[in-house]
């Protein structure tokens, strides 16, 4: 279906158009050297890779941010031009081949938040309000903009004291945004974990939560990398080099799970 309507969730489907086509969004990352703090990654991608994408049958790209594109912290909540001209290439790339964008702060003020580094985000109450604001600023101007299938407000933070360091600003993002935008989805992924407590990495009693939202158009999701051998093949990070396909019946792995109250392993 192609992305000429805005995308809603009910119950546990996305849905799109007045019509209330059921939506399945299949697709990958563009990472945009958001690790490398490159303020614009012109060089990580152009529109012939919008066009493999397209060629390989997925819809949706989940499209890494870095608040450095957008602003500086020698001078907060003044938005660079450069920042919004490179999203709107982008944006228009995506328009030119019915690809959905999903736009993920995936680098917030305060720093990368996945390995536990990002503390600044938590303890500098400043870095909240430029990223609360960031988003609002990004949800004033795309509002209206059909080709964006969601805004992913912050990937895997990461507190140094409490979950609800992380529900109060996600809940507080969440307000923001709907203050300029009605339309879009807004994606919230659970809490990694705080940090030096790794009992609570994998318990959902810390991890998972609920935000109020007027448009009643949430989507919760969480990252799952298993078999990682395949999920993370050929990272340099990781050294796993080409796994084939998956699913493979001669490698397969067994997980063990534990509920929320704690019934099933």
């Amino acid at each position: 279906f192609e992305p000429s309507e805005f995308v809603h969730a009910r119950g546990d489907k996305l849905y799109v158009g007045l019509d209330d086509h059921l939506l399945y969004l299949r697709g990958m990352c563009f990472g945009n050297d958001v690790w490398g703090y490159t303020e614009i990654p012109v060089n990580h991608h152009n529109e012939a890779d919008y066009q493999r994408v397209a060629d390989m049958g997925m819809n949706v790209i989940r499209f890494y941010l870095n608040y450095i594109t957008f602003e500086s912290d020698e001078s907060p909540y003044h938005y660079k031009q450069t920042g919004w001209d490179w999203l709107n290439q982008n944006i228009a790339w995506a328009k030119e081949y019915n690809i959905y964008l999903i736009l993920n702060i995936h680098v917030p003020q305060g720093g990368f938040q996945s390995n536990g580094e990002g503390l600044e985000l938590w303890n500098n109450p400043a870095n909240q309000n430029r990223l609360a604001a960031l988003w609002k600023e990004i949800a004033r101007r795309y509002a209206d903009e059909k080709i964006i299938a969601g805004y992913n407000l912050l990937n895997e933070p990461v507190v140094p004291e409490s979950a609800d360091q992380y529900k109060s600003l996600a809940q507080r993002m969440v307000n923001e945004i709907r203050k300029v935008d009605k339309n879009h989805l807004i994606i919230i992924e659970r809490l990694l974990g705080v940090t030096g407590e790794w009992e609570t990495y994998g318990n959902p009693a810390y991890t998972q939560f609920l935000v109020s939202d007027s448009q009643q158009n949430i989507m919760y999701d969480f990252h799952f990398y298993s078999p990682i051998e395949y999920t993370h093949q050929n990272t340099p990070w990781t050294g796993f080099g080409e796994a084939g396909p998956y699913p493979d019946e001669t490698a397969i792995t067994f997980l063990a799970y534990k509920s929320i109250v704690g019934g099933f392993h």
